[in-house]
């Protein structure tokens, strides 16, 4: 076994790199890593629908979503609840501008003008849909 006693008041870079390479040499003689054929298990994510409890969705993190067998990648609700009402104002934009243009209260969510949501955004030819909401209102105007 070696001994090392160490008299010198400064080492050289050469000497320090020399000394590392042989003390990690020798640790890997030591421990060295053990050879495995372990894969960890991919986590699968959960899916839901529109039917499903929306209480389920709260707290959670949407990846994607899927419309009519195409699925779209997003980084948040309120993308997806843009991204979804783009869609189906694109297939008919006359459900969406009847509610955007009434006067009810109780279809508060869509609106001709930014100004009137504190965060909103646009779905189409100036038709804003209110997006600083809960994930529960978001699927609730969804369905």
């Amino acid at each position: 076994m070696n001994t090392y006693v160490a008299k010198k008041e400064k080492w050289t870079l050469t000497e320090l790199e020399e000394r590392s390479q042989y003390l990690m040499s020798q640790a890997l003689q030591i421990w060295s890593m053990p050879s495995t054929e372990f894969k960890p298990e991919q986590k699968q994510l959960d899916s839901y629908t529109l039917d499903d409890d929306a209480s389920l969705l709260s707290g959670r993190l949407i990846t994607r979503f899927r419309y009519r067998n195409t699925e779209q990648s997003v980084n948040s609700w309120i993308e997806m609840f843009q991204k979804v009402l783009q869609i189906l104002y694109t297939e008919d934009e006359s459900i969406i501008t009847k509610l955007a243009v009434s006067k009810d209260d109780r279809i508060a969510y869509f609106s001709m003008n930014e100004a009137d949501f504190t965060r909103g955004v646009e779905i189409g030819d100036g038709i804003y849909v209110w997006s600083n909401t809960s994930t529960q209102n978001k699927i609730s105007v969804l369905n």
